[in-house]
């Protein structure tokens, strides 16, 4: 009877560790790679959802260490358009997202917030779990063509 409950015993053990999966969701690239989320926006009136959200994080040591998540979402496995932004792991509230970084990409031509006339707002940010919203226009690099957003949502878990 001994000899059966500790087979049993080894057998279970066995099972339950082979079931059991790593929670690191890094890969090769140092922390990165695709996640659950979305961001969504209506872009010049229509509504639009970047459903292939990507995380990257990229750590540096300076001023007492700091690691940057880098969001790019893209519609489905399509690069034709997209939307980035860079924000500091962590830090939450009306300037968390730097405006530098905002890029919007779509049929060949590039977007940024070079007028400061985009706002964002982050709410969440810890637990690998990023929430906020953002609105505003962004301008082509020579200032001609501008992009409007509204009610922009991005809800995403790394």
């Amino acid at each position: 009877m001994k000899k059966i409950f500790l087979f049993l015993a080894t057998a279970a053990l066995a099972v339950t560790m082979n079931s059991c999966s790593s929670d690191d969701n890094s890969d090769s690239n140092g922390g990165s790679g695709a996640i659950g989320g979305t961001i969504t926006a209506k872009i010049n009136g229509v509504s639009k959802t970047f459903d292939n959200v990507v995380v990257n994080q990229e750590t540096f040591t300076e001023d007492g260490g700091y690691t940057i998540l880098t969001i790019t979402g893209t519609m489905g496995t399509s690069t034709n358009e997209l939307f980035k932004f860079d924000v500091e792991k962590g830090d939450v509230g009306a300037d968390a997202v730097y405006s530098y970084s905002i890029e919007y990409k779509s049929a060949g031509s590039t977007y940024g917030a070079y007028n400061q006339q985009f706002t964002t707002v982050v709410q969440t940010n810890s637990d690998n779990k990023l929430k906020g919203n953002f609105s505003g226009i962004l301008n082509s690099s020579n200032g001609e063509t501008t992009v409007n957003f509204a009610d922009g949502a991005f809800n995403i878990a790394y």
